[in-house]
């Protein structure tokens, strides 16, 4: 089993978990410093799919996706489940596979009805807290944390968005992830009102704005979210390197910026790899 995410938490240093998109870039976060990752739908269904984030995968690309995450590193794994497919057997099936499989230290279950939308976008539809509440329960019984995600800011307000919280902690919620928070005098009043650390969500372009490590320090917050930070960065970079690439006549204006070979061996413990091989080739 991986550590847990909430045995990470230090006073006044908020934890950052990384989100991947796949197991090379998790052993990467790993290798410079990072303590957790994150596995994120948006993500998954973007860069596997080219698909938006509509709840549209599956419980066994999830449990793929995750089996590959936590079998290339040693650190923690949050797992985003989106609604839990707004089903309660299907749910009910997700900690039964997801506990089976060992190695994931968290999963995320959010308030959203029907199908899910993202959160900084118009449109959602919220469960009643006593649907979130049975959602969490099931998930209490796996061998993992829970993280309770409400989008209920946007709909309901600050008041009803913390009541919902406090119900979700009673339900056995590990932490609480309020979604689209839009200021900094929001994340103070979610501190002073939640018994239960927050993980807060820095997604780039939406509702929240960039806040930085220390502001999150002084705020109290527990942990940062960073879902699509390191993809972005990739699709963002890989977009103009395509449309410079198809006007050059070789790849030599960008080969400062590629990863070498040896440095990629090193990466997957190539030589390790090779040995083995060498043992069992006749």
């Amino acid at each position: 089993m991986h550590q847990s995410i909430v045995s990470l938490f230090q006073t006044g240093k908020p934890l950052q978990i990384i989100g991947v998109p796949n197991a090379l870039f998790a052993k990467m976060a790993e290798e410079v410093g990072f303590q957790a990752l994150y596995l994120s739908g948006a993500s998954l269904s973007a860069n596997a799919f080219a698909y938006p984030d509509l709840g549209l995968l599956s419980l066994e690309t999830l449990l793929d996706e995750a089996a590959r995450l936590v079998g290339a590193t040693t650190l923690p794994l949050l797992v985003d489940i989106d609604n839990g497919w707004d089903h309660p057997l299907l749910l009910e099936v997700a900690q039964e596979e997801f506990s089976r499989l060992g190695g994931v230290a968290a999963l995320q279950i959010e308030d959203q009805a029907g199908v899910k939308r993202c959160g900084h976008r118009e449109g959602i539809q919220l469960v009643s807290p006593e649907e979130m509440c049975e959602r969490i329960s099931i998930l209490k019984k796996g061998s993992f944390e829970v993280v309770a995600r409400t989008d209920a800011f946007q709909q309901e307000g600050i008041e009803k968005t913390i009541q919902r919280c406090h119900l979700y902690g009673e339900a056995g919620a590990d932490l609480f992830f309020v979604e689209a928070v839009p200021s900094l005098e929001v994340v103070h009043q979610l501190k002073r009102a939640l018994k239960k650390p927050l993980l807060l969500n820095l997604t780039e372009f939406g509702k929240t704005p960039t806040f930085s490590k220390e502001e999150m320090a002084k705020a109290g917050v527990e942990a940062l979210l960073y879902p699509l930070t390191l993809s972005r960065v990739l699709w963002g970079e890989g977009k103009r390197f395509l449309e410079q690439f198809q006007k050059e006549s070789s790849q030599k204006f960008v080969l400062e910026k590629m990863m070498n070979r040896e440095e990629l061996y090193q990466l997957l413990d190539y030589e390790r790899f090779e040995k083995i091989v060498d043992r069992i080739t006749p």
